[in-house]
């Protein structure tokens, strides 16, 4: 018996699981914070609009579909 006492054995198959499992979390937790700034950035703009009362023509957008 050579194994030391309180060492665990190499499991490279499962350790690479918890890698690959382990950056898929993090650029989740990325994108998800970018997707979180994306937003607020689309509130502070639709807030600018709505307090100085800017007002956009959206007729040509009804116009796609027609041509």
């Amino acid at each position: 018996m050579n194994q030391q006492v309180g060492r665990l054995p190499e499991t490279p198959g499962p350790d690479l699981a918890v890698k690959i499992m382990s950056i898929l979390l993090w650029i989740m937790i990325s994108i998800s914070i970018v997707i979180i700034c994306l937003m607020v950035l689309a509130t502070i703009i639709a807030v600018v609009f709505v307090t100085l009362d800017i007002s956009y023509d959206w007729s040509w957008m009804l116009s796609i579909g027609k041509t």
